[in-house]
Formats: structure tokens, sequence, C-alpha cells
């Protein structure tokens, strides 16, 4: 039971692990940043204001509290390299979940094994499940410790509501990318449709946010996951993981459906 699972987790963890080192690196080069320019009286409120507001309330720049920790890492690491650019990471590597399977012909295992095609395809996907908490656990430590090594307190239980409710959300852009890698044979063509739509769906997102439009923002999963919102109010709107929850069974449904009566060539 879940060796699919295991083995799908297991495979390419150095490359997993390289992109977490990465990560921290980051994140420690903006929390080394804090003090300095808290220092240097730089006036982040007077900058958001000759922000265009669309803009500024995209990204969430509009109740950030720069004067905080939570509120400068919200703005400067979680509201864009945590949510878009982790949530494309995924939906790139859902991208693959079928058509690399069939574009290197080891699908032709599973058709010939006794094993169904939606325990294979579920055995899969959930294989992002301990991707997810593994950049959970290994950039919540960094942030808490790094935080820490600047006499900085950031709230652990802001940052842990931030994490868990990552999930959720880097799930919902997993099943976008497993349900192009049914549809689409190529791998590549299927990644790149994936990762498309997370970044389409979020400038969308960003340019109809103040306009009559903004109706059309609700398409990206961003919309139901707002770290830096947490981090400086720390209020969180339950429906949004439970939207976002939902979307990723419809999704993972649809994909079964599809990938039960998929014609494979072997």
């Amino acid at each position: 039971m879940f060796e699919i699972t295991i083995f799908d987790f297991k495979k390419n963890l150095k490359g997993k692990i390289g992109l977490s080192v990465i990560l921290i690196g980051l994140v420690s080069l903006i929390i080394g940043l804090f003090p300095s320019i808290q220092e240097s009286g730089f006036s982040f409120e007077e900058y958001i204001q000759n922000l265009p507001p669309a803009l500024a309330e995209a990204f969430g720049a509009t109740i950030a509290n720069y004067s905080t920790i939570e509120g400068f890492l919200g703005m400067e690491f979680y509201s864009w390299f945590w949510t878009v650019a982790l949530g494309a990471y995924f939906a790139y590597k859902g991208g693959s979940l079928i058509s690399g399977e069939i574009e290197t012909k080891r699908i032709d295992l599973v058709l010939s094994s006794p094993l169904t095609r939606s325990r294979y395809f579920v055995e899969k996907f959930l294989s992002y499940v301990p991707d997810a908490f593994l950049f959970n656990i290994i950039l919540g430590l960094s942030v808490y410790v790094g935080s820490f090594l600047i006499n900085e307190t950031i709230s652990p239980i802001l940052l842990a509501k931030v994490h868990f409710l990552s999930i959720p959300f880097w799930l919902a852009c997993s099943a976008i990318g497993g349900v192009f890698s049914v549809f689409i044979d190529e791998e590549r063509r299927a990644k790149l449709f994936a990762t498309g739509f997370i970044f389409i769906a979020y400038i969308i997102e960003t340019i109809t946010v103040q306009s009559d439009f903004s109706f059309l923002g609700k398409m990206s999963f961003t919309h139901y996951y707002k770290p830096i919102t947490i981090l400086s109010t720390g209020e969180i709107d339950l429906i949004n993981p439970l939207i976002l929850s939902m979307a990723t069974l419809v999704i993972v449904f649809i994909s079964l459906i599809a990938f039960e009566k998929k014609d494979i060539q072997t």
C-alpha cells in the first residue's frame, strides 16, 4: 500500500532538498536585510502609497505592517515566492504525473499489471503531500531560526498557520498539473500548460482586483491563500482552504475519469 507514493517521493529527493536550500538562502537574505532597512529609516508606507492601488492591494501591501518581521516577510517572501513560484513548481511537477509515464513508456508496466489506473493515479498524486510537508518543515524552521538570530520574534502560531494552509493550496496546483498530464501526452507541453495556468490566473487576479472584472480573479488559487493577511492580521477565512480542497478533489476526480477512459497506445 502506497508503494508508488513512497517511491515517487524519494525520486529526485536531492533536487527537492536543493530547491529547499535555494529558498533558505533567499529567505535568509530577506531576513538579514530587515534590521538594516529599519535602521535606514526608509518609509515603506510612503512607498506603498505611491504604488498603483490595484497593485498594492493585489500584493497585500495595504495591510502589511512593515515595522514587524511578519509583515516584512509576508510581503517580500510569502506573497510571491511562497505562493506563485512554489505553486507553479507543484503544477509543473503535476504536469508529468501521467504524461511523463506515457512519454517514457513506463505506463506499459502499469497497464500490464493488476494495478488499477485509478489507484496508480491517486498514489502518484499523494506523493505531493510529503513534498509539501518537506518544504514546510524546512522553510518554517529556517524562518523561525533566522528571525531569532536577528533578535526578532516571529509568532510561531502565525507561522504555523501560514505553512499549514499552504498544503491545500499546493495540492490544488498539483491537481491542475495532473489534469493537464492526462489530456496532454507530451510531458513538456503538459508542464508548460500547467505552469502557465498558475501564472496567467495570478496575473488576471492582479490586474482585475479593483475593476468590474474582479470576479475573474477567483479562478486563481492564490485568491484563496493570502499568507500576508495571515501574518499581518492573524485572520483566517476557513472557507478558503475548504474551497481549495474541494477544487482539488473535483479536478482529481475529472482526471481519474479521463485517465480511465484514455486510449493509451502501447
